[in-house]
């Protein structure tokens, strides 16, 4: 598959749902190297993708977090030159495997090593979000309706009215909470899937997400969202993410391109957030 169509996405993304919620709160778990798990979902959807867009002869790659590891280095740079789908079968699979709600399904899209594209579905929350050509389109999907839904009868999402205030939810990732400080009176959760940070904070749900450790697979998607959206996407030393994936990363020592982002990373709606989080964390880990 070598072009964005939101439509085949949409099925696509019903189509894995299915198979995760076969194994849902019950998979098999293994223990990965970084001491994440992964289960029997996660490599059945990813599989399942890469007929689709593991097609290295027609330079399409696929950019997968339990399969770019076993790739040589000049696949991960021959992908960043071509087309290149990222993709993240199940990201919030800690939640996904006991039962819980917020994990999804995410597919990014890039050309030359820039993102243009990303669809975001969690099966739980039934909440699904797709971009197309500077827009981002939702709706509330049953993974288990007898009908498939078209992007036609989706809401366009505008930019929610979120401003700088004590009261709304600002999201961590684990390594923050587990080792980071920061002085607020605003509420924060933890929900061990960046997607959902991402996607949630875009849709007003919080008001803010400090992200670390991110992977290329847990942003590419969201990234296309919160951009069409204008957030604001900053590093700790105040650049902007870039929808241009190398400047997002380091180097490793062989030359090849590190896939976790560089820095800590704050989302919100404007400036003023952005400032009052970098003001109150006291301590980024």
């Amino acid at each position: 598959m070598k072009n964005w169509k939101p439509q085949q996405l949409i099925e696509i993304l019903i189509d894995s749902a299915k198979i995760a919620l076969r194994y849902y709160g019950k998979p098999k778990k293994e223990i990965k190297k970084d001491l994440s798990i992964v289960t029997v979902a996660d490599k059945t959807i990813e599989a399942k993708l890469a007929l689709l867009f593991d097609k290295p002869d027609d330079h399409i790659y696929m950019i997968g977090e339990e399969t770019i590891l076993q790739k040589d280095k000049s696949y991960l740079e021959d992908a960043l030159k071509h087309t290149a789908w990222i993709v993240d079968p199940i990201d919030g699979t800690v939640p996904y495997a006991n039962g819980l709600a917020y994990w999804g399904i995410s597919i990014g899209y890039a050309k030359r090593g820039v993102i243009k594209e990303g669809a975001i579905y969690f099966p739980i929350t039934h909440d699904m979000y797709i971009t197309d050509k500077g827009k981002v389109y939702t709706a509330k999907i049953n993974p288990l309706s007898n009908s498939m839904p078209e992007i036609k009868n989706f809401s366009v999402m505008k930019k929610p009215d979120m401003r700088l205030n004590n009261y709304d939810i600002v999201v961590l990732t684990q390594s923050f909470a587990k080792h980071g400080i920061i002085d607020i009176p605003n509420p924060v959760i933890v929900l061990c899937c960046a997607t959902a940070s991402f996607a949630f904070t875009a849709a007003g749900k919080f008001m803010s997400y400090i992200g670390s450790s991110i992977k290329v697979w847990d942003y590419a998607a969201a990234f296309a969202i919160l951009k069409n959206l204008n957030f604001m996407m900053t590093f700790i030393d105040r650049r902007q993410m870039s929808p241009e994936i190398k400047l997002n990363h380091e180097l490793k020592e062989d030359g090849s391109l590190n896939l976790t982002v560089r820095k800590k990373v704050i989302v919100g709606a404007d400036e003023e957030i952005i400032n009052y989080i970098l003001k109150a964390a006291k301590q980024f880990v």
